[in-house]
């Protein structure tokens, strides 16, 4: 792909912004950090020069603008870079950040503190229940209660008792509603969403400030 072929693609893309699963941090030397559940980045100004204006609002071509590159020399590279981003899904356009929907509890302009969010709560085997905190689909939530329901059925007839046990379902583990739950019983929390699945230890229910360290 020439210069000019990668200018016309980034261009195409409209306005960009890192995926909305990342922490970005632009640092005082204009050096940009970036952070998930399993990347840490560091993009050194000096060989990621403009990369700090990438804030969801603007094209390529108006972050050259405003810094006055015209030079194909020097845009090149930042369009290369660009779309060396965008095919590692660490940059999206705005359609597909769209795509990506946060936890209420992580959406300022939705989150109720005097709300729980219990998406809903399922006894899927007796003693056995999910609690769903997760922003997931009610399509993935049913899928997720059958495979719960699958591995207690599994538990029960190994022990021959029934444990009873709340499976919390949630998208973050510093999910701060959490340990706003009143539970009665054992639990366990499971983040089947994002990058990684995590499962926690099970934690009996007057052991919920364990789990708040764990957080």
């Amino acid at each position: 792909m020439t210069d000019k072929e990668m200018v016309c693609s980034t261009q195409k893309e409209g306005v960009i912004q890192w995926h909305p699963r990342l922490n970005v941090y632009i640092l005082d030397n204009q050096d940009v950090l970036i952070l998930s559940e399993v990347q840490k980045l560091l993009l050194p100004a000096m060989q990621f020069p403009l990369f700090f204006l990438v804030d969801g609002h603007k094209t390529a071509s108006q972050i050259l603008q405003l810094r006055n590159v015209q030079d194909i020399q020097k845009s090149g590279p930042f369009h290369y870079k660009m779309n060396q981003f965008v095919d590692d899904n660490l940059l999206v356009d705005s359609v597909s950040s769209d795509l990506y929907l946060r936890p209420a509890y992580d959406r300022p302009q939705d989150y109720d503190p005097m709300d729980n969010g219990v998406t809903s709560k399922k006894v899927i085997i007796d003693g056995c229940e999910v609690v769903n905190l997760s922003a997931l689909s009610a399509v993935s939530v049913v899928d997720i209660e059958l495979m719960l329901l699958r591995a207690s059925k599994v538990v029960v007839a190994a022990k021959k008792i029934i444990q009873q046990i709340s499976f919390i379902v949630i998208d973050d583990f510093t999910d701060p509603r959490i340990t706003d739950l009143e539970l009665d019983q054992t639990f366990m929390v499971i983040k089947f969403s994002g990058e990684n699945v995590w499962i926690s230890p099970m934690f009996s229910h007057t052991e919920m400030v364990l789990f708040s360290r764990l957080q």
